[in-house]
């Protein structure tokens, strides 16, 4: 926290000679428009890596839920194999497989309605 801070101090100090040396040279309006223009081509520079690697994340989001889903979808239907395979219960083996993907659709709609919250980082 410190050195980030006492970095912060350092590059205001470099950006502020940089200034008066830019002001001397070519005059104060002229070095005031340059250092503008500047920070303005840096924050733009800023805000498209910011969009890009946040469509990055939502596309890893969404191959790890189809990734997870499939994952599920063998497990119920290892979880279902037994009881198929037995004689007796067919019906009542049937039910804790279906119950399975029943509360798994409850978890996928309850989780899917949270993903929107942390993608609005504009604050920061």
């Amino acid at each position: 926290m410190i050195a980030g801070a006492a970095a912060a101090v350092g590059f205001g100090f470099l950006a502020l000679a940089a200034y008066i040396y830019a002001a001397r040279l070519y005059g104060e309006l002229e070095a005031a428009i340059g250092f503008g223009a500047f920070f303005l081509a840096v924050s733009v520079a800023l805000l498209i890596y910011h969009r890009v690697s946040a469509r990055a994340r939502a596309r890893r989001a969404r191959e790890n839920m189809s990734r997870e889903a499939m994952t599920v979808a063998g497990t119920l239907a290892l979880t279902a194999l037994p009881s198929l395979l037995s004689k007796r219960g067919v019906v009542a083996g049937m039910a804790i497989p279906v119950l399975s993907a029943i509360a798994y659709a409850i978890y996928r709609e309850n989780a899917g309605a949270g993903d929107d919250e942390g993608d609005d980082d504009t604050a920061a």
